[in-house]
């Protein structure tokens, strides 16, 4: 695996007052999907079909007169994302709209728990669809339920820390990026609303690929994780700083790391910042660092 990095561009611009995802919506302040979501359609244009899984996004933008996005859209099941927008693919191909990106829009529950299956079968099929899965670490439009992508320690609505359970999460996040790369698609990254430069160039390279591309977005989630909400770009930007989030991007599952920490800091300083981990001893603090470890070990020095 590449682990040469590319700096991030200071200058990423801010999207157009035309944007295709207009003021108005419902979405908490701070949120880390609603500051993505802007970006996302800036880059994608015009050109594009969204589609909406159940979820904070589509419950505070595309509800009745509610609607935000300036482009054709659907809703989709929880189950059945990528699926879903495998079939508007093929109708689109089939009525000659075959440059028209289509973009199922879900969160990490419908991508990587109830969704996974789906998922991997798109992949599979090489279906032409740039999925983008918002992973805010929870099921945040229901309760802040725990996901498979909510980290080791994190305490949410169904791993609460007390004293039957002390730990909160006791797993380590699912990685999804890896589950998709090994499928060996066309394109696939992750990206953070914290390093714009980075992220809206990986939707550029997404947008431009054909095939089936994925994105999984790290969105933090002020109400589920608990932090202040003008602290959303401080902590997307600590998750990589501390290797709790690593930036990497995949052609054909040839794996580049895109932004490699020249020393990481430790996690208590992500950790510190967000009320789900306030629980955490500092023995626990340390097997949290322990995993992190392992993971870039593992993962990111030596390959996956």
């Amino acid at each position: 695996m590449d682990t040469s990095a590319q700096p991030d561009a200071a200058d990423a611009p801010t999207p157009r007052d035309d944007t295709l995802f207009v003021q108005g919506h419902t979405m908490c302040p701070g949120c880390g999907v609603a500051l993505a979501v802007n970006h996302v359609m800036d880059v994608l244009g015009e050109n594009t079909v969204v589609l909406f899984s159940p979820g904070c996004l589509s419950a505070a933008s595309t509800i009745e007169d509610n609607y935000r996005f300036r482009v054709p859209s659907s809703h989709m099941g929880l189950v059945h994302s990528a699926s879903f927008a495998a079939g508007v693919s093929a109708g689109l191909e089939r009525l000659g709209l075959g440059d028209v990106t289509v973009a199922p829009l879900a969160g990490d529950g419908a991508t990587g728990d109830i969704g996974l299956q789906a998922l991997s079968a798109a992949a599979e099929r090489n279906d032409d669809v740039l999925y983008i899965c918002h992973d805010n670490e929870a099921y945040a439009n229901t309760g802040v339920q725990g996901s498979a992508t909510s980290p080791q320690g994190a305490a949410t609505t169904t791993t609460p820390a007390g004293t039957a359970a002390p730990y909160g999460k006791v797993s380590r996040k699912k990685d999804l990026f890896r589950l998709v790369t090994d499928h060996d698609v066309p394109y696939a990254a992750t990206a953070t609303p914290g390093y714009l430069g980075d992220f809206r160039r990986k939707l550029e390279a997404a947008r431009d690929a054909d095939g089936f591309r994925f994105v999984q977005l790290f969105d933090p989630c002020p109400e589920g994780w608990k932090f202040d909400a003008s602290l959303t770009v401080e902590v997307s930007k600590l998750a990589v700083q501390t290797g709790m989030w690593v930036l990497a991007e995949s052609r054909y599952g040839e794996v580049t790391v895109t932004r490699k920490p020249a020393r990481r800091e430790p996690v208590d300083a992500y950790l510190a910042l967000q009320g789900r981990f306030e629980h955490l001893t500092p023995e626990e603090i340390a097997d949290v660092q322990a995993g992190v470890d392992d993971y870039w070990a593992g993962y990111v020095e030596e390959g996956a």
